[in-house]
């Protein structure tokens, strides 16, 4: 059937209706995205510091952290490296033996309990990744005598 000119200006003027509002739109969420300015990078260096620092003694992983700071994980991974220098797992273990090295040297807590309070899953896991990183075992890292700071 052929178009009637009345009804094919209707459907011109809906469009056009529809367009206005579709920008309108645009623009609001637009307007509110760039309301959500990105945290600035020393901002979101700190906030992955402060993350891995209050949660390394958990299973935590990668997906963790993308959580926290609102990105997916190949995003997070990514930042992190560029803000930090460093990946997410060296920067989980340097906590978790950073925290190790403290309860060696200040507890008497067995290997195997210094593992879990560090957040390594288990004591073999925990003996190949200090051992590795600090040429030395968690025993014998415990019976250095302590360094004092000058």
């Amino acid at each position: 059937r052929p178009i009637d000119r009345d009804e094919a200006q209707q459907a011109l003027e809906g469009l056009r209706q529809l367009g206005a509002r579709l920008r309108q739109w645009l623009d609001e969420v637009l307007g509110a995205r760039a309301d959500q300015r990105l945290p600035a990078p020393s901002d979101r260096r700190q906030s992955i510091h402060g993350f891995i620092a209050g949660e390394h003694r958990r299973g935590i992983g990668l997906a963790d952290l993308a959580r926290h700071l609102g990105l997916s994980p190949n995003r997070a991974a990514h930042v992190v490296r560029a803000l930090c220098g460093r990946t997410f797992v060296q920067l989980l273990t340097e906590a978790r033996l950073r925290t190790a090295c403290t309860l060696l040297a200040r507890t008497d807590l067995n290997v195997g309990d210094v593992a879990t309070r560090s957040g390594f899953g288990d004591a073999d896991h925990f003996h190949r990744v200090f051992r590795r990183s600090l040429m030395t075992t968690p025993a014998a890292y415990r019976r250095q005598p302590p360094v004092v700071e000058a």
